[in-house]
């Protein structure tokens, strides 16, 4: 299916995981074009149109496990990042 084949296809690396809140997403392949970041339940906490293959982002986020949603030329892909105070 669609988004596992770019899952498979796209490498983009999300470090350090676990932060703090400070991240930086990259990939050497695909320019991400959106990243978006949701929390344990589905809320979106932020969102920004990017046009890089490096995004550092710095928030402040509770402790947990949040999912990004990472858009590119390529495709779509999902990555977890865990958020440690």
């Amino acid at each position: 299916n669609g988004v596992n084949d770019y899952q498979n296809i796209i490498r983009i690396s999300v470090c350090p995981n676990p932060s703090e809140g400070k991240f930086t997403v990259y990939s050497l392949e695909a320019t991400v074009s959106r990243l978006k970041i949701f929390d344990a339940f589905g809320k979106l906490v932020y969102e920004r149109t990017v046009n890089c293959k490096r995004q550092t982002v710095n928030l402040a986020l509770s402790t947990g496990v949040y999912f990004l949603k990472i858009e590119t030329e390529a495709g779509t892909l999902n990555r977890k990042i865990i958020i440690q105070k």
